[in-house]
């Protein structure tokens, strides 16, 4: 026996025979699914459900010995003579298996020899299954295991291919994964089914049922999906967790939206570049310009006003905001004259000074004007709209302009997580 395990890597456990009798060296079993740490008997033909074994030893009922689940075996029993290359799966008569010369749904293993009870090798793991295009369940250099819904590694990619392995009540089950899954790429499949939510453009939102999304994605994650036949890529800008399910809410940038239908093919990436995905900030950017003179005449002093009503609408995320405008002051003679801007969430006040620039004060002049430019990172975690205000700070200003005429007016936030 010693030379029969130097072979080759042999895994074999001691497990109890509740299969109703004994069994003998090179009898096919499985691994029983309703008693701890024991085998059973199967009569179904190539089965693929259960994990298969042939036992090493003689072994009585409810007594426990050797099965091989991985590796070399000496013997193993087979209902036709089998030549060499031959592989196997259960057979429909109990404790046998049943030669193939190609590989079948329910192969668990190949002969080493040729007759009825060759040498032979198993594969270990689950039998293979061809209908799913499953190769091997076992891992191979190159493949990235990462962990599914219930936080525990339940998924496989090939690392020279777009197929995903899954497990379905147990069962390991390669699928196609569509276009982009090859991690090569820098594209995860997501392993749920997203559902579409809401729509507040250019932001929207899905759900994934029965999963605390929090523990997988983060804020700052692109993600790829098809929607009404296109696919489309977008910034994830919050992730919460109501039990049971949770609710993504993505940004879209310029280009992108949800239609509001089936998600399919979703994928996510951890990346700041994974293939296909736009990093122009111009795609990623809400802006609005103005190109028109405004006025406001007689201003009261130290009053804001909201001239031509000019504002952005922000989304939830953090962002790289900005504002330049160009703000002139006017009074029929010489002397002090002051204009100032700011960025405010409402129309007629100061919210922050951290948005706020003056021109400066003159004694010598009827008209004064400049260049007000002011960019800071801002967090929402709902979506807000900021103003340009201005007000003129010296009692004897007679207009107050912003003169997007000369240059344009231009409030721009760029999404930070680029």
């Amino acid at each position: 026996m010693s030379n029969d395990l130097l072979r080759g890597r042999q895994v074999a456990v001691s497990l109890t025979n509740k299969s109703g009798g004994g069994v003998v060296e090179g009898d096919v079993v499985i691994i029983d699914s309703s008693t701890a740490a024991s085998f059973t008997t199967t009569t179904t033909e190539n089965q693929i459900t259960d994990m298969v074994g042939v036992v090493l030893e003689t072994i009585a009922g409810d007594a426990s010995g050797r099965v091989c689940l991985s590796g070399y075996v000496p013997v193993i029993k087979l209902d036709a003579s089998a030549s060499l290359g031959d592989t196997f799966g259960t057979d429909s008569v109990a404790k046998q298996a049943s030669p193939h010369n190609a590989l079948a749904a329910g192969d668990f293993g190949q002969v080493l020899g040729t007759g009825t009870t060759p040498a032979a090798v198993l594969w270990g793991g689950y039998p293979h299954n061809v209908a799913t295009g499953m190769d091997n369940p076992m891992t191979a250099e190159g493949d990235i295991i990462y962990g599914g819904s219930s936080g525990t590694p339940t998924k496989l990619v090939k690392g020279d291919d777009d197929d995903v392995l899954t497990l379905a009540s147990g069962v390991p089950t390669w699928a196609a994964g569509g276009s982009g899954s090859d991690p090569e790429d820098g594209w995860l499949a997501s392993g749920e089914t997203w559902t579409y939510a809401s729509a507040d453009a250019p932001t929207y939102t899905f759900t994934i049922a029965s999963f605390d999304a929090t523990s997988k994605y983060s804020a700052g994650m692109r993600i790829k999906l098809t929607d009404a036949g296109s696919v489309k890529y977008f910034i994830i800008t919050a992730v919460t967790f109501d039990d049971p399910g949770s609710t993504i809410t993505v940004y879209g940038g310029t280009d992108y939206t949800l239609a509001g239908g089936a998600i399919t093919l979703p994928y996510f990436s951890t990346q700041k570049a994974p293939l296909g995905f736009p990093l122009s900030p111009v795609k990623w950017t809400v802006e609005i310009t103005d190109v028109t003179i405004r006025s406001q005449g007689t201003p009261v002093t130290a009053t804001w006003y909201n001239l031509g009503s000019l504002s952005i609408s922000i989304p939830i995320g953090v962002w790289l905001v900005s504002y330049m405008a160009v703000v002139q002051t006017v009074r029929a003679g010489a002397g002090t004259l002051s204009g100032w801007a700011t960025l405010s969430t409402a129309n007629n006040s100061e919210s922050d000074k951290l948005w706020s620039a003056t021109i400066g004060y003159d004694t010598s002049t009827t008209v004064e004007y400049g260049t007000l430019f002011r960019q800071s990172p801002l967090t929402l975690t709902e979506k807000d709209t900021y103003y340009l205000n201005e007000k003129a700070a010296a009692a004897t200003t007679q207009t107050l302009y912003l003169r997007s005429d000369e240059a344009t007016t231009i409030i721009r936030a760029i999404c930070a997580y680029l």
